[in-house]
């Protein structure tokens, strides 16, 4: 086993302010950042924000703010959050930066130019999950997340030949070259996989994404698909299309591990292990789903605003209680319930009393 890790977290769309969901996963990638560290490993971190999404832009239209103010704030509201719940991140990726943008630009350049084709699509387009679905994945005509009907869009993309990918995704996942925690999360890729994969958009109209998002080099009239342009902060971090420091990084020799929640499994074991095999590049050893934080059997979501305020909580009961109660009462594979009332409990009960009688 490497002594050297690369941990990082998903990147959270800026659309809001951060909810109890994305404490979790910070605690969750810190922790394990902290247990390697304990095991004097070389350990780095990364998180960050997603800045390009258009419903960043539609939020900000929304609040009557500029759009980079509006993502500039609360992008900075998620990197005080490490802070607030004592998260010590070696590199934060903010995408709407200028070294992000050079990134991806050298990233879509270095794909193999056999991946890369223009084509029409047409289809529906859930904004929140800035993600296309057929009628069968909705519910009720729902997307089954954000419960709002998806849009119809018809309009001319790059595309990126994800089908030629399918037998290789397959066996990486299959053989645990790319593991994939825990082993439910496995079967379920594994049977997607298996129904087959389709080529992938790959960009999208900047008409339509009011220019917001990083150009596509090469296609003046569009802008790279939000989640291809997150998935490449992985690299971006370390410094990919700036200097060399990311090959020290994201080498054969560190594990690299991501730290996702269930909804986006699609875009890192798959979309992600395509563009990287493409590219050339070395692959993660290991992606660890989590569930989702819920309110009462919903998903807690900043859509939705039921996650509660989450500074006055850390106010309330403080950091590190809070990090015990996320990482010690909660499921880390499953969905989980988040109550306060459950929170106070726990502290009552295993910090106040068990842990207090032992200090006094």
């Amino acid at each position: 086993m490497s002594n050297q890790y690369f941990i990082t977290t998903s990147i959270p769309y800026v659309n809001s302010t951060p909810h109890v969901g994305h404490a979790q996963e910070f605690a969750l990638a810190d922790a394990l950042a902290r247990f390697h560290r304990q095991n004097n490993a070389e350990v780095i971190l990364q998180s960050g924000t997603d800045d390009n999404a258009f419903k960043n832009v539609i939020s900000a239209k929304e609040a009557g703010v500029e759009t980079k103010s509006f993502v500039d704030q609360n992008a900075q509201a998620f990197h005080d959050l490490l802070g607030h719940l004592d998260v010590k991140a070696d590199y934060f990726v903010r995408t709407s930066s200028n070294d992000h943008a050079c990134g991806v630009a050298a990233f879509i350049k270095r794909l193999d130019p056999k991946d890369i084709y223009t084509d029409s699509y047409s289809g529906l387009y859930c904004q929140g999950c800035e993600d296309f679905y057929s009628s069968s994945d909705l519910v009720n005509g729902l997307c089954p997340d954000h419960q709002k009907v998806p849009d119809e869009i018809e309009e001319k993309n790059v595309f990126f030949r994800l089908s030629e990918y399918q037998e290789t995704i397959f066996k990486l996942i299959e053989s645990d070259r790319i593991i994939i925690k825990p082993a439910s999360r496995k079967k379920e890729i594994l049977n997607f996989i298996s129904t087959g994969l389709r080529d992938i958009s790959i960009s999208r109209s900047s008409v339509r994404s009011s220019g917001w998002g990083v150009p596509f080099p090469e296609y003046p009239d569009q802008v790279v698909y939000v989640w291809i342009d997150a998935l490449i902060n992985y690299l971006t971090g370390p410094g990919f299309g700036r200097n060399e420091n990311w090959q020290r990084i994201w080498n054969e020799d560190v594990y690299k591990i991501h730290v996702i929640g269930k909804n986006v499994w699609k875009f890192h074991a798959i979309y992600w292990v395509g563009l990287l095999l493409s590219a050339k590049l070395p692959l993660p050893n290991e992606i660890f789903i989590h569930g989702f934080l819920t309110n009462n059997g919903v998903k807690i979501s900043k859509s939705l605003k039921n996650g509660g305020n989450l500074l006055e909580l850390i106010q309330k009961f403080g950091s590190d209680p809070l990090r015990f109660y996320l990482l010690s009462s909660l499921s880390f594979t499953d969905d989980s319930d988040f109550s306060e009332d459950q929170l106070l409990k726990v502290y009552n009960a295993d910090l106040a009393n068990k842990i207090g009688n032992l200090a006094s």
